[in-house]
């Protein structure tokens, strides 16, 4: 999962990613973060969010030169699917952002509520995830994500098993990673990845 965090207060965005850094290493989901304390246009960061293929971007209304709420509807219209979180002290702002359709808007004193909004944000990413899986060379299947339970891999032979099926297609455990980490996909086995919602015991 790719997040952006945009504040210009270093120790805010220092708190920032401490929390999201502590959510990736507890639930086992790999995280990339992109830090920016000095934004000059909109452009920057559009660009930046680009590149990185941004999943999710924290941003903090109140900063010089571009503010939050500017780099939101730049975002909602150029890129939609990221997921707007705003992190601010201002909180009579809250009702100006719903127009930007923001997962969350956390106040700066709480920020405790990160790791919160973290685990809804994937059960939601989980909840609407699909994987495209090639059967043989004409049928396409979707399989929504919280259906696997597990994945496994054998002579580039690659099986998703879920409650009631199992489909098979070709491809490689590298790619699967790739696909179902940011979901909360462990590789517990050179040959296996195991989705941690179906987990009841260990």
């Amino acid at each position: 999962m790719n997040i952006l965090i945009c504040d210009d207060d270093k120790r805010d965005l220092q708190i920032v990613r401490s929390q999201v850094e502590r959510f990736g290493e507890e639930q086992h989901v790999e995280i990339h973060i992109i830090e920016v304390s000095k934004i000059h246009s909109v452009d920057e960061i559009l660009n930046m969010v680009g590149k990185e293929q941004v999943d999710v971007a924290f941003l903090d209304i109140d900063m010089p030169h571009v503010s939050g709420d500017t780099i939101a509807e730049a975002l909602t219209v150029r890129y939609p699917g990221v997921s707007i979180i705003f992190f601010t002290n201002r909180d009579e702002m809250v009702f100006d952002m719903i127009r930007y359709k923001p997962f969350r808007f956390i106040r700066k004193r709480n920020a405790s509520e990160i790791a919160d909004t973290m685990m809804a944000l994937m059960n939601v990413r989980m909840d609407s995830g699909y994987i495209e899986v090639e059967i043989g060379r004409t049928e396409i299947v979707n399989i929504p994500v919280k259906e696997v339970q597990y994945v496994e891999v054998s002579h580039r032979q690659v099986v998703y098993h879920t409650q009631t099926e199992v489909f098979s297609t070709h491809g490689s455990m590298e790619k699967c990673v790739s696909k179902l980490e940011e979901y909360g996909f462990i590789r517990t086995h050179v040959a296996y990845l195991v989705n941690v919602k179906w987990i009841k015991q260990i």
